[in-house]
């Protein structure tokens, strides 16, 4: 056998070789969380939101009002709807000669829903939660008496 390793597969004759892989695995898993979780969660600051809302009808949006607390689908608060618009969803349709052009659709509507809320920043993002909030994202958008899917469209620090 080698001078690290003996027959019984410890090393220096006293750790055994499979417990080190399970500890240094624990370890690795201990700063992931923390990295991922504790780490960098920066001071607390108002931040604005804007997500837009697409094709939804006139009884999904007519729920929306400002001032309601609103949450992810994993219960995080997001912060209160500050304002919101409403515009009816483009849609393409062809004429006779199968051009087609655009005109707005008499069912559903784009709302882009503006939302005031309280998260820790760090160098890289703004979190509500452990969420983070970047341009792009899609959540899960729930107020009182609805629940759409929602894409963020912007973010930006409040006040300083």
């Amino acid at each position: 056998m080698s001078p690290f390793l003996d027959d019984r597969g410890r090393l220096f004759g006293k750790v055994s070789v499979v417990d080190l892989v399970v500890v240094l695995l624990l370890l690795a898993l201990v700063a992931f969380a923390y990295i991922r979780f504790a780490a960098g969660t920066g001071a607390e600051k108002d931040y604005r939101l804007t997500l837009t809302v697409e094709k939804v009808r006139r009884a999904t949006f007519a729920q929306f009002k400002e001032g309601d607390v609103v949450h992810d689908d994993a219960g995080t608060p997001l912060g209160r709807i500050e304002s919101f618009s409403v515009e009816p969803t483009p849609t393409e349709v062809a004429d006779d000669r199968g051009n087609l052009f655009s005109r707005p659709s008499p069912v559903f509507s784009d709302v882009t829903v503006v939302i005031r809320g309280r998260g820790a920043v760090s160098a890289s993002t703004i979190r509500a939660g452990s969420v983070p909030l970047r341009v792009g994202k899609v959540l899960t958008l729930i107020g009182p008496g609805y629940e759409v899917k929602t894409q963020i469209m912007g973010v930006e620090l409040v006040g300083g």
